[in-house]
């Protein structure tokens, strides 16, 4: 199907490591960048989720390395703008740097969240401070983490008002454009408006459910009407396995799934129906995260 942004899907490797897990394997070939040297988290983004049952919760965030050095490297790690819990409060990293040894791909950097004083959630950006040459565009030298806690209680209280929208873009594998609002308000118990997601400036209905924590919205709603184009956009589910411009069933609805850091919605476009470009993908791929 024709688009009319075309983005290259850029490889995001999604994996992380626990203390508290068993560690798995490291594809080098698919994480490592197959020889070139360059550095990067092991995960772009991941979510943490921390329970009263954890004294403190321990987690390793694992580093790769793509090229086998015969010393060890050490590489400084600092906080990034994305930050917003604080430091010997919410969180501790006792040591800001990560030492890959000789012949080794990997190492971690440990951070520890102590239950007891962390807030009801919080972002976390740890930065790779390497120059730019060991820095490779589809992995960047970031990782950003959503930590959770069950302190909070997920209600209408919670759920309603404005929210912080933030797109990615899987074509492209990274944001697409800046922050912007979007806003939740309750029609009933169990139904709700979604309102400016991609800053589109549209309604959409959805229902929602506190039990299993998610906002279904009906797939084939319509966005809006984009009058440059002369067609309505159609807000449409999507499915990843085949191709970000493959619409199987249109009435697949999108869910969004809510957890004390926030709310996602994850593998929908935007399909443009009726007019010259009917048939035509706006966007592509794209996941909002919505946080307080």
């Amino acid at each position: 199907m024709k688009k009319i942004f075309l983005y290259m899907l850029a490889a995001c490797a999604c994996l992380s490591f626990a203390a508290c897990q068993n560690e798995k394997d490291i594809d080098i070939e698919t994480y490592g960048g197959k020889g070139l040297e360059f550095l990067h988290f092991a995960s772009s983004s991941d979510s943490w989720l921390v329970t009263e049952s954890d004294d403190s919760y321990v987690y390793n965030v694992v580093v790769g390395c793509s090229y086998s050095y015969t010393s060890d490297k050490t590489y400084e790690i600092s906080l990034g703008p994305a930050t917003t819990g604080v430091e010997g409060v919410d969180f501790s990293i006792p040591t800001k740097s990560v030492t890959i040894k000789a012949g080794d791909y990997l190492a971690s950097v440990p951070v520890t969240v102590l239950y007891e004083t962390t807030g009801e959630g919080f972002v976390l950006e740890l930065l790779l401070n390497v120059e730019a040459s060991l820095i490779n565009d589809s992995y960047g030298n970031s990782e950003v983490i959503t930590v959770n806690s069950d302190k909070i209680t997920m209600d209408w209280a919670w759920l309603e008002g404005n929210w912080t929208a933030n797109d990615w873009n899987y074509y492209k594998g990274g944001p697409d454009g800046d922050a912007y609002t979007a806003a939740i308000v309750k029609v009933s118990e169990t139904e709700c408006i979604v309102r400016n997601i991609w800053g589109s400036g549209a309604d959409f209905t959805g229902t929602v459910d506190f039990e299993n924590k998610t906002i279904t919205l009906p797939g084939n709603q319509l966005a809006f009407y984009y009058a440059g184009y002369s067609a309505n956009f159609m807000f449409v589910a999507v499915n990843p396995e085949t191709d970000y411009d493959v619409y199987d069933d249109l009435t697949t609805p999108v869910i969004g799934t809510f957890s004390p850091a926030g709310i996602v919605f994850d593998n929908y476009d935007f399909l443009l129906s009726g007019g010259p470009y009917d048939g035509y993908t706006y966007a592509g791929g794209l996941r909002t995260t919505l946080t307080k």
